[in-house]
C-alpha cells in the first residue's frame, strides 16, 4: 500500500512513476477524498471543543444547583452532530483505504523502459543429436504422466512418476538445504490463507480471478509461500538488531492462470499446481537494495550448481508484479525451443506490504519505521525440472542427474 502522506506530498511524482507501470486514474479521487476527510475532521474537532466547553458549564451549573434545560438540549444536539461527523469520516476513510489498495507499488525511477538482460551465466549446451521436448522424453521414460493428470483434474495439471517424482523431491530438498545453510529459517506454512493475510501480500484484490477460493471456509489456496512468510511478523514492532530476518519455505502453489489460456499449451511450462521454494527477507529500509542483489545471487547460484545456463533480467515497470518496486527475473535456458524460462522472480517490495500488515521495527534512536520486505523464488518448479530434462539428455536416451543432486537420489541417470 502507498503511504497516503507520501502521496499527498508527492502526488505528481507518484503519478509520473506509476504511468510507467499501469494506467492509474484514481489518484486525484483519493486526494480529493483526503481533503474532504481533513475538512470533516476539522469541523468535528471544532464541535468537540464546543461540547467540552459546554460540559464544563453544565458541571458548574449542576454544582450550583442551577442547571438549565437549554444547556442540556444544546449538548445533546452537539453530540448528535459529532456522531454524524464520525460516521462521515469513517465512510470516507474506508473509501480511501479501498482505493489505495488498487494502486500498485511505485516503481523505482532508474528502471529501463524494456526488460534488460543484465548478464548471462554459464554456457549453452551442445548436443550430438537433437534434444527431445520434455513432455516427450518424460513419456518415453515414464516419469511424466499428463494423460492421467488431465483425466483426474483437467488440463494444465501434471503428475510425476518414479524417477520424475524423486528428481522433483530432490530439487526441493536441495533448494531448502542450500538456503538453510546460509541462515534462512525454514518454515512450513499452511497452504490456505484468509483474505486479510493475502491482501497484505498484494495478491488481493487485483489477482482475485487467478486464485482458487474455497467459499465454504472463506479461504484461498496460496499462489506462493510469499503471503504466508510476509505475515510472520504482522502487527509486530521488531528490534532493529534482529534485522535482517530471512525465511525460506517449500509449498505447492495454486494459480488459475485465468488470463493465460493459449500460452505454453504443451507440456508443463504453465500449470495450475506447481512446487516452489520461496525466500522472504525483512530488512531495514537502507539495506533492502543490498538484500535484493544478495537474493538474486542466491537464486542464480542454484542454477549454476545444477550446471544450467541462465540469464538475469532487470524488469521494466510494466512487467513488475503489483507489489514490486524493483524486480529481477532469473531465466533458465531450454534447448528444444531455444528459449529462456523464468524460474525465479526476485523483488524488493520496500514498505508496500509492511504498510498493509503493520510490520515495523524500532531504530536505535527509538524511531518506529516500516520494514522493507523482499521475496524471491529459490527456485520454482517444474520449469527447473524442464531445464534438466532437456539440457541433460544423453545420446542413448537417458537423462543425466546433475552432480549436486546425486546424493539425494543415489543415481546418476534416469534410465
Amino acid at each position: 500500500m502507498i503511504d497516503l502522506k507520501h502521496l499527498r506530498l508527492h502526488a505528481e511524482d507518484v503519478k509520473t512513476l506509476l504511468k510507467r507501470k499501469s494506467k492509474i486514474d484514481i489518484i486525484d479521487q483519493i486526494l480529493n477524498l483526503d481533503e474532504e476527510r481533513r475538512e470533516q475532521q476539522h469541523l468535528r474537532d471544532e464541535k468537540r471543543a464546543q461540547i467540552n466547553l459546554l460540559n464544563k458549564k453544565i458541571a458548574q451549573e449542576r454544582k450550583n444547583d442551577n442547571l438549565s434545560k437549554e444547556l442540556l438540549k444544546n449538548a445533546k444536539a452537539l453530540s448528535s452532530e459529532i456522531k454524524e461527523y464520525e460516521k462521515t469520516l469513517s465512510e470516507i476513510t474506508e473509501q480511501i483505504k479501498n482505493l489505495l489498495l488498487k494502486i500498485p507499488n511505485i516503481p523505482e525511477e532508474n528502471l529501463p523502459q524494456k526488460d534488460t538482460v543484465i548478464k548471462y551465466v554459464g554456457e549453452k549446451p551442445s548436443f550430438k543429436t537433437e534434444p527431445i521436448p520434455h513432455y516427450e522424453i518424460g513419456e518415453i521414460l515414464d516419469i511424466l504422466d499428463l494423460k492421467f493428470a488431465a483425466d483426474f483434474a483437467g488440463s494444465r495439471f501434471m503428475a510425476l512418476k518414479g524417477m520424475g517424482a524423486r528428481l522433483n523431491r530432490a530439487l526441493i530438498n536441495f533448494f531448502l538445504d542450500f538456503h538453510s545453510e546460509e541462515g534462512f529459517i525454514e518454515v512450513e506454512p499452511p497452504f490456505l490463507g484468509n483474505y486479510k493475510a493475502i491482501l497484505a501480500s498484494g495478491e488481493l484484490p487485483h489477482m482475485k480471478e487467478d486464485m482458487y477460493y474455497i467459499e465454504k471456509d472463506n479461504l484461498y489456496l496460496i499462489p506462493t509461500a510469499e503471503p504466508a512468510l510476509i505475515n510472520l511478523h504482522a502487527n509486530q514492532i521488531l528490534n532493529e538488531n534482529r534485522l535482517p530476518l530471512k525465511y525460506v519455505a517449500y509449498t505447492p502453489c495454486f494459480r488459475r492462470e485465468a488470463g493465460a489460456y493459449g500460452k505454453d499449451v504443451k507440456g508443463i511450462k504453465r500449470v495450475h499446481q506447481f512446487d516452489k521454494v520461496e525466500m522472504v527477507s525483512f530488512t531495514r529500509e537502507e539495506n533492502s537494495q543490498e538484500m535484493l542483489e544478495y537474493m538474486v545471487e542466491r537464486a542464480s547460484k542454484l542454477l549454476s550448481l545444477l550446471g544450467l545456463h541462465h540469464r538475469i533480467v532487470l524488469l521494466s515497470p510494466k512487467e513488475q508484479a503489483f507489489q514490486s518496486a524493483k524486480t529481477y527475473d532469473i531465466e533458465v535456458y531450454t534447448p528444444v525451443n531455444d528459449e529462456y524460462l523464468e524460474v525465479s522472480s526476485v523483488s524488493n517490495c520496500k514498505s508496500f506490504q509492511a504498510l498493509r500488515n503493520k510490520t515495523r521495527y524500532k531504530t536505535k534512536e527509538g524511531n518506529i519505521k516500516y520494514t522493507h520486505i523482499l521475496n524471491g523464488s529459490g527456485l520454482a518448479l517444474p520449469r527447473t525440472l524442464i531445464a534438466i530434462m532437456e539440457n541433460f539428455q544423453t545420446p542413448d536416451g537417458k537423462i543425466k542427474i546433475p552432480e549436486v543432486l546425486v546424493p539425494y537420489i543415489n543415481k546418476e541417470t534416469i534410465p
